[in-house]
């Protein structure tokens, strides 16, 4: 599947499974790769600043792929600063406000340690939170003239206490 976005896109390269292979990038860039082998986990290293927020959405089944991301991001020191909040069928979106000047990296894996040609990713990535994030349950529906459907609509609250509208 294909899609358009207007930000600029980073590619990893292999190999970046070991801390000191982690593939350099410019924050300003979404980045794309896949998980080409079961077991495959995939590093990217970017120079953050104390206190900037950044929030990174991991972007699979909707562009067709089967992997359920594990993202984290760690320190200069291997420390781990966040995970991934995978909730229901949300893609997984970490936030994290970083706590000093310098290296940090993100690393990415299949949950269940899977991987293939088929297993891609995109994760976007942002400075400034939504104050919301939505999920819903389904993604299709056939829905007779006359007929209702019911789904399940999942609200992440970044910090936003009020009420969200739905139509």
């Amino acid at each position: 599947q294909l899609q358009v976005v207007d930000r600029p896109q980073f590619v990893e390269t292999e190999p970046n499974n070991k801390p000191e292979e982690a593939n350099r990038f410019d924050p300003t860039h979404d980045l794309n790769g896949r998980l080409d082998t079961p077991g495959d986990v995939d590093r990217f290293v970017f120079t953050g600043k104390k206190d900037q927020t950044v929030i990174y959405t991991g972007i699979t089944r909707q562009q067709g792929s089967p992997t359920d991301l594990n993202v984290k991001l760690m320190n200069k020191d291997g420390g781990q600063i966040a995970a991934v909040d995978d909730t229901g069928t949300n893609e997984g979106i970490l936030t994290a406000k970083l706590p000093a000047d310098g290296d940090y990296t993100l690393v990415v894996e299949d949950l269940s340690k899977r991987g293939g040609p088929n297993y891609s990713y995109r994760i976007a990535i942002s400075e400034a939170a939504q104050p919301f994030a939505l999920a819903v349950s389904g993604d299709t529906a056939n829905v007779p003239a006359g007929g209702t459907i019911s789904w399940t609509v999942t609200a992440v609250r970044n910090g936003y206490t009020g009420p969200i509208e739905l139509s």
